[in-house]
C-alpha cells in the first residue's frame, strides 16, 4: 500500500504534515488557517519530516538531522536547552 504525505503550507512555511493512504489530502486544509494549501507526495520510509527549500518541498531524513545538529555552522536545527 502506498503511503502519502499531505504537507500543509501557509506563508511559505510547512506548518503540518499528515501521513495516510489517501491520495487526495485537500480536505485536510479545513483544519488549518485560511490560505493554507496542501501538497501531496508519496512518502518515503526514511523521511521524518518535510521542509521548503527555495519554494520546493524537500524530504528530511534522520541522517540529515544528525548532520545538521553536528555541524556547528548550521543553525537550521537547534538542540533544546
Amino acid at each position: 500500500m502506498t503511503t502519502y504525505a499531505h504537507i500543509i503550507i501557509k506563508d511559505n512555511k510547512v506548518i503540518c504534515s499528515y501521513l495516510n493512504n489517501e491520495e487526495n489530502g485537500d480536505d485536510l486544509t479545513q483544519a488549518h488557517p485560511a490560505g493554507s494549501t496542501c501538497t501531496t507526495v508519496v512518502h518515503k520510509e526514511d523521511t521524518i519530516t518535510y521542509e521548503l527549500v527555495d519554494g520546493e518541498i524537500a524530504e528530511v531524513s534522520q541522517e540529515d538531522m544528525y548532520s545538521r545538529m553536528n555541524d556547528a555552522d548550521n543553525t537550521d536545527v537547534t538542540i533544546p536547552g
